[in-house]
């Protein structure tokens, strides 16, 4: 695995320029005939170039991989990291530290932390990571070719996404001057899912008894009953006739319709949130909770996001995982200001059109999850899917534009977190 020698963390005795320096100062010293000026150059450069290759070697042939219990957790799970680390030479390793960067939002923080230092807050800055804290472990030191395994414990405390490119192994040589950095495989990264909420899934299931049937979720039909039967122990109360309980015949219960329901689109104008973050991570746990319930009922659901700071317009389709991950990512675009950089530019979002406009023959119906649904931003997308198959779910509960059913956004929680 490459390794590359750290400026910032070593001293300047090590650095190429003095290394250098030193030793021809050394020969010109000796041959001038100055032997103690050129006895001290000598002791210089032998220290700092055995200490710079020192660290060389140290970090060579070092192998090291990470494997992950879950790729996805929700707040308040802790999520366990497997760092498997193997000495391939037959030079013994000094020391050897992990240096875990935390995510701007602190999503998810190992147990290991310490206040950053100055020196390190403009990196740490430029990777879009914390700068208030990060994380480091000491390892130890290991034996030739010894091979060891650490736990790393981490914590996910809110919505984010945590990439693990930013990790890296750190030793050097056993005098502490020189020190190499050792990165680990690239492209890992844990998502902290939207806070799962109590959440009503009525509103949802509502607009779909009456539409077409899909390819997949069998749900019963309540106002079509198929058939009675003579009660049986474990049936539900709810499934009883209790019409013909009441004329004394025998208790039976009813047998109602099985339809396949269509699907539902979400769509979240993340736009309109840029100014109310608060309620936006509100919004987005609705989502997620909305999505997870709907599984349970086997009913489909596409999710539509703008695009965003960290990605562009998407569309999931039929993987719940992906989508979770999506929302966990999403961020408004930059802050965009006028030419005096004094009034902000009010954006709208960007959606991929063509993939909302594909569901229109396949969706049962669309809900537009916005901050305030007075101010629709997306009235062509939603009047192209027709204003009966869409319902616009709003943080503020005003009505909304047009004929569109509304659903004010508290209205759908029930209660606490589950």
């Amino acid at each position: 695995m490459a390794s590359r020698h750290s400026l910032e963390r070593s001293s300047l005795l090590v650095s190429l320029p003095v290394i250098a320096v030193s030793g021809i100062a050394c020969l010109v010293t000796a041959f001038y005939g100055v032997e103690t000026l050129s006895v001290y150059l000598l002791v210089i450069f032998l220290f700092s170039f055995a200490s710079r290759l020192w660290a060389a070697f140290s970090s060579s042939c070092m192998e090291a991989s990470l494997d992950l219990s879950s790729r996805g957790v929700f707040p308040g799970e802790n999520v366990e990291i497997e760092l498997r680390v193997r000495n391939g030479k037959f030079l013994p390793v000094a020391w050897l530290d992990l240096y875990m960067p935390i995510p701007r939002r602190e999503a998810l923080v190992p147990k290991d932390t310490r206040p950053t230092e100055s020196w390190e807050r403009s990196g740490l800055e430029a990777i879009g990571a914390s700068t208030r804290i990060v994380g480091t472990r000491r390892l130890g030191r290991m034996l030739w070719y010894e091979e060891a395994v650490y736990s790393i414990s981490m914590e996910a405390r809110c919505r984010g996404v945590c990439t693990l490119d930013d990790w890296r192994l750190s030793t050097g040589d056993g005098f502490g001057l020189s020190e190499s950095d050792i990165r680990l495989a690239k492209g890992t990264a844990i998502a902290v899912y939207p806070q799962i909420l109590d959440v009503d899934a009525s509103p949802f299931l509502r607009n779909l008894w009456n539409s077409s049937t899909g390819s997949r979720g069998v749900m019963e039909d309540f106002t079509v009953i198929r058939s009675t039967r003579d009660y049986q122990a474990g049936d539900s109360v709810r499934n009883i006739n209790w019409r013909l309980l009441a004329r004394a015949l025998p208790l039976t219960v009813n047998i109602y319709e099985e339809i396949l329901p269509k699907s539902i689109h979400m769509i979240f104008d993340g736009e309109s949130y840029s100014e109310h973050k608060d309620e936006m991570e509100k919004a987005l746990s609705v989502i997620a909770s909305e999505l997870l319930v709907l599984r349970d009922h086997d009913v489909r659901a596409v999710l539509s996001l703008p695009e965003g700071r960290y990605g562009g317009a998407c569309t999931v389709r039929d993987d719940l995982a992906e989508a979770l991950f999506h929302l966990s990512s999403y961020e408004p675009l930059e802050d965009r200001f006028d030419y005096n950089e004094v009034k902000r530019i009010i954006q709208v979002s960007k959606f991929d059109v063509p993939s909302i406009l594909a569901s229109a023959t396949e969706c049962g119906h669309f809900f537009h999850f916005t901050y305030d649904a007075a101010v629709l931003s997306s009235k062509d997308i939603l009047s192209s899917l027709g204003e009966e198959k869409v319902t616009v779910v709003s943080s503020v509960n005003t009505p909304a534009e047009g004929e569109y059913s509304h659903i004010c956004l508290d209205d759908i929680v029930r209660g606490g977190n589950r």
